[in-house]
């Protein structure tokens, strides 16, 4: 079945117009990377181009959230985003292939929408399989990241960030607060400064005028 596309690309090294589109999805660890292995084993990269899905990075999930209202909306926009460079920049081949953790439903929409063929391979496991090859990499199981976050539960992600914004907001406290002038007393502030005491801007003598009017040489109350 390869090699018979493999032939096909061949053939159609000329082509100009719409690519289609071969979509790889599926739970991390199911074994995408293991399809395009094989795929690169018999068919050069020229002739079958390929995009994964996470290139470009993936935000936090906090900033999914405030910039695309949830995770499921920054998976929709990026669906749609690679569908459409596909249809763009790989005008001169036949097929182009996008692999990554993906809906399916998104990618069959954004195909339809560009009006290109398409086809969706999604890959599943058993569980112990996955576990293995996710162990072997050292990569968490987003999904169960996810179930344990909807339990209520904690992650070892959940706890370092907890750990930052505490850090954070210790030495901000520290560093960027100053402190607020209090009425009266020994601890009251200098109106200038902010810092100083009740004896430094005494002896200084640089506190605020007075509200008291005060009479000029002319004798009229004079405002200061």
């Amino acid at each position: 079945m390869i090699e018979s596309l493999r032939d096909h690309l061949k053939l159609n090294a000329g082509f100009n117009g719409v690519p289609a589109m071969l979509c790889i999805t599926g739970a991390s660890g199911a074994g995408k990377t293991t399809v395009l292995g094989a795929l690169k084993e018999h068919i050069p990269w020229n002739l079958l181009p390929s995009l994964a899905f996470d290139s470009l990075g993936v935000p936090t999930e906090d900033e999914m959230i405030r910039c695309w209202d949830s995770g499921r909306g920054w998976q929709k926009a990026m669906t749609y985003f690679w569908v459409q460079t596909a249809r763009a920049v790989y005008r001169m081949r036949p097929l182009v292939i996008l692999e990554g953790q993906f809906d399916p439903q998104y990618a069959f929409a954004a195909c339809s929408a560009h009006r290109m063929r398409h086809r969706i391979a999604l890959l599943q496991t058993d569980a112990a399989t996955r576990k293995a090859r996710l162990t072997k990499r050292g990569q968490p199981d987003r999904r169960r990241v996810r179930i344990a976050r909807r339990c209520g539960e904690t992650t070892r992600d959940d706890r370092v960030r907890a750990r930052y914004e505490q850090l954070a907001s210790t030495t901000h406290e520290r560093w960027f607060s100053q402190p607020q002038p209090s009425p009266s007393g020994s601890d009251a502030h200098c109106a200038h400064c902010g810092y100083c005491g009740t004896r430094h801007h005494e002896a200084t003598r640089h506190d605020l005028p007075s509200s008291q009017p005060q009479r000029s040489p002319s004798g009229s109350a004079v405002q200061l």
